[in-house]
Parts: C-alpha cells; structure tokens; sequence
C-alpha cells in the first residue's frame, strides 16, 4: 500500500508533456525547503522522477518546517528539472525519514541521512547522498530553470539579491548597514518570507515577492550577486553557481562547494563592499566606505561608539556615525552629517557592551561656530569624579544640542575615556575589595556548608537512635495494648460471674430472709407454747418420760 493511499494528497502537478503510463521511481522527502534543493542531485543519480513532498513539522530538527503553501510553491521549480516529471503533495504532520520505503511504497526516502550517523559538519548536498552510497559532485550547477518562455525579464542595470533569516547568523545588523551604505537602494532585492523582511532593518531595497519559487530562481540566476545567510534563497544561489558571498555560524553544514562563492567572514568589509559596488558597476566604492580599514574590522566585529542624530523621525541606525572605541583617553571626532538637514538632539553610545567610561568634552563646529555640549548619562550609576559605570549593553548618553548650532553641523568631537569595557573589566575595575571580600565569604560559606554536613550527619545518626527507640517503644505499647485486651476480656468475664453471684445472692438473701420470717414464726410459736398452760400441766409427765430414758 502506497502512502498515497493512505494518506489524503493535498496537490498534484505533472510535467506537460508526462503520460499515465510512464514508470515511476518515487522519492519522499519532508523538508525543509532548502533540504529539498540540496536533494536533487542524489535524486537524479538515484533516477527519481517522481517527488512526493510531506508537509509537516518537526521541532526536534532544528525547527524543521515544510508547510503547504512553501511546497506549492516548489512544485514548479522541481518540475523545471529535467529528470523530474510528476510532484505530489501530501499532509502527514510527522516526517518518515525512520520508516522502511518499503513499508511507505516509495522507492527512495531522500531525507534519510537524518536517521543515520553523518558527520553534523557535512554539507547537506553530500549528506543527503551518504545512505545510499553516492558521492555527488557539487562543484557544477545542479538547478536548471526549464524553458525561457516565462521568465522574469531581466533588469537593465545589475542587482544583488538579499537573503537574511533570524536563524544561522554570525553578524549583526549593523554590520549589513555598513556594507550596503551608499549602495542604491533601486539595485537591492530582498527575498525571503515576511518575517525575513525584518532583518533588512535599515538597508534600503525591493522586497520581492512570488508565489512561485521558479520565478524566485530566475530572479537569482540574473542576479550579479547573492548576498546571505544559509537559506532556501542560498540553496538555489549555489545550486545556480552565481556570484555569491554566504554568512555563515561557527557551526555550519551549508558554504560554497567551489570557487564562484565566499565566506563572508573571510573577507574585510572593505572587501565586501568592493565586491558590491563592483557586482553593481558603480565606481565610488572608495567614497562610500569608511575611512580607514580599521574602522571596516571593528565595526564587522561590533566594538565601536556611535554618535546618533535624530532629524526628525528618531534615533535609528541609518543617522548615526559609528567609529571605533578604545581603552584609555581619547578623541573621537563625527562628521559627515547631512547638509541643511536640522539635528533636533543627539545621542552616544559610548559602545555597545557594559562599560566604565568618562565624558570629558564635547565640541561642537557648523555653520553657526563652535560650542561646547553637555551630555547626560541615561542608564548608568555615577562612581567617582565623572566617570559612569553602565551596567548594561546599551549604554547612552543624551546630548542636548542649542536651537543655534542644529543647522549645518560640521563636525562633534568627543573626549572620552574608557576605563573597562565588557562585564568582567567593569567588575574588576568596581569591585576589587567586594570581589575579595565575595570570595571570602565564599570560603566562609563552603566551611559553615561541610560544619553543617558533619551536624547533618550528627543528626542524621541521632535520628537513626531515636527512630529505633520509637520503633521500640511503639512495639512496647503494642504489647501493652494487647495485654489490656485480654485483661478486658477476662474483667469482662468475672464481671459476668459477679452478676451472677449477685443474683444467686439475693435469691439466697431472700430465703435467708423467708427462712428467718419462719424460725420468727416458730420461736413465737414456742414461746406460747411454753407459757401456755397445757405445757405446765404436762410438765410432770415430761420429767417422768426423761427418767425413763
């Protein structure tokens, strides 16, 4: 029995020119997305033409989601690769990947390698080839886009696409502000679901949306340049071979397999600035960049200050000038605001980690002269002598900025120094003798734990005695208990008899009683007897009658 039989089947696409009798060797596979792409080489040297892809989702891997509207969509962009000639969709919830095809009616399950033991750095192209024994090769183009008939037309100026998701991520956003400031935003595509769209933050573009991954693909493969996380956007991007530079973790199974894509983190942000503006023919890459090579590395890197200036719409990262911080005294000097632009207020961010720093001035030149500002720590806890401690990773300072100097701002400079940057320095840097006096009290306290483990034991032995002595004492009372039982039985047995000797008592008092009334009786009779003179006269008689005997 098939699994789709058992299983009810959502959609069903077919190639145009497919018929009802052609033979088919059936692959399933339940995502993700990008998996699928990654799996189409195994399944072309395994000779699957038939796709059946399981929409379901699966937390324990990772967040593993293939949902029905995402696999719709792929059906096309599978169906444009030759060997592929017929895409069902099925809706189990769960994915198969530890089932026997057998058992499922399929003939291959192409995400299999998640139920075996591959090596987790092993790129998913070759690690979906790893249960069935093949060795891929992914240093040609493995994505085809079928007939040009309904392509995207192409643009008449080059392009980069954009491909940021939440997850798999080295950079933060800053870092992309950087690299894509001064680059015209007409010239900037950014793909990806609508929660990806987040992560363009202040980067200007396009945001492109299709309802067909086919037409994303084609988008890509007239790109002069991918730019990107580990997504579905840069599956198709390396499936294509295009020009492209990938950002990837630490810990990674996705990067190039050959020599037309690079690591972002091996490049300088210069470098990756030049290869923009080169992708895109413009010619000022030099002017748009920073400065110095320093500040390219330290900003890609995240330590720096940043000077904001709100025109209008509030503090935001596109008006802000970063530079880069260092310990100790120095003068960090802003410039490059917009001409005629009014700067309402400003605001510093000494950098973006906890940190000890002093503001000693800030000198303000424009159009209007020079000034001397203030600034007003708004999250930090004076120490001593100016010098604020933020105990946080967004330390602020506002500045407040004279209604005269806010048109034509030329250049602030600011005298800082850094005391302890990072939470381990500025602990160190406040609390030498309360760390001292925390470690003492540390030992203090693991003493006073093994004095109380040797009490516990103490006790724990006393308790042992007193629980045999309540054992004892309760098998005392038990005796007892027992004891006054049978004492109760037998009080109640001679309380029996006693009842009884009672009634045989006062059946004997009454005929004691009765006998005595008679005896009474009798000795008055007697008594009458002898006062009676019949018994005086018979008295001689008597006398005689006792002689004889």
């Amino acid at each position: 029995m098939s699994i789709l039989d058992a299983i009810p089947v959502v959609a069903e696409f077919s190639a145009s020119d497919s018929h009802s009798t052609e033979q088919w060797c059936t692959g399933l596979h339940s995502g993700n997305i990008g998996d699928v792409i990654y799996s189409l080489p195994t399944c072309q040297m395994l000779g699957v033409n038939h796709v059946i892809l399981n929409v379901c989702a699966d937390p324990a891997f990772g967040g593993r989601v293939l949902n029905e509207q995402a696999a719709k969509a792929l059906a096309p962009l599978l169906l444009a690769q030759e060997f592929i000639r017929r895409v069902s969709i099925i809706k189990s919830g769960v994915p198969w990947e530890y089932a026997d095809p057998a058992q499922l009616g399929v003939d291959y399950i192409l995400d299999s390698f998640r139920a075996s033991f591959t090596n987790p750095r092993l790129h998913l192209l070759y690690a979906h080839g790893v249960p069935f024994n093949l060795m891929v090769d992914g240093a040609k183009p493995w994505v085809t886009l079928g007939s040009d008939d309904d392509q995207t037309p192409a643009k008449t100026q080059p392009y980069i696409v954009v491909g940021l998701t939440s997850r798999y991520r080295r950079y933060d956003h800053a870092y992309y502000e950087y690299l894509f400031r001064n680059v015209p935003p007409e010239r900037v595509f950014f793909v990806g679901v609508g929660h990806d769209q987040i992560e363009r933050r202040n980067i200007g573009g396009t945001a492109f949306q299709t309802k067909s991954f086919l037409d994303l693909a084609r988008l890509l493969q007239n790109a002069a340049l991918f730019i990107g996380n580990p997504s579905f956007a840069y599956a198709l991007a390396e499936g294509l071979k295009l020009n492209r530079i990938v950002e990837v973790p630490e810990e990674n199974n996705v990067y190039p397999l050959d020599g037309s894509g690079s690591l972002l983190h091996m490049l300088a942000p210069e470098a990756v600035r030049a290869k923009i503006f080169n992708a895109l023919q413009l010619k000022d890459c030099s002017n748009a960049s920073a400065p110095t090579l320093l500040t390219g590395y330290t900003l890609a890197n995240m330590q720096h200050a940043q000077l904001y200036f709100d025109t209008g719409p509030g503090f935001n990262e596109t008006e802000s000038i970063p530079k880069p911080v260092f310990r100790g005294a120095n003068r960090y000097a802003f410039d490059g605001f917009p001409e005629g632009a009014s700067v309402r207020c400003l605001r510093f961010d000494p950098v973006n980690d906890h940190v000890i720093a002093r503001v000693n001035s800030i000198k303000l030149s424009g159009k209007a002269g020079e000034a001397s500002l203030s600034a007003t720590p708004s999250n930090a806890l004076c120490v001593n002598d100016g010098q604020y401690c933020f105990a946080n990773d967004d330390p602020q300072y506002s500045i407040d900025v004279p209604e005269q100097f806010r048109n034509g701002i030329e250049q602030i400079v600011i005298d800082m120094e850094v005391i302890a940057i990072g939470t381990d320095e500025v602990a160190r840097a406040l609390y030498p003798r309360q760390i001292e006096s925390l470690v003492a009290r540390q030992r203090q306290l693991d003493a006073d734990k093994d004095a109380m483990a040797i009490a516990n034991q103490r006790l724990l032995t006393e308790q042992r005695r007193l629980t045999a002595e309540r054992d004892s004492l309760v098998a005392g009372r038990d005796q007892l208990l027992a004891e006054k039982n049978q004492l109760s039985v037998q009080r109640d047995r001679l309380t029996a008899e006693r009842d009884q000797l009672s009634v045989q008592r006062d059946r004997l008092t009454a005929e004691r009683e009765q006998l005595a009334a008679q005896r009474a009786a009798s000795d008055e009779q007697w008594n009458q007897l002898l006062k009676s003179r019949s018994w005086r006269i018979t008295a001689p008689l008597r006398w005689l009658s006792r002689r004889r005997t």
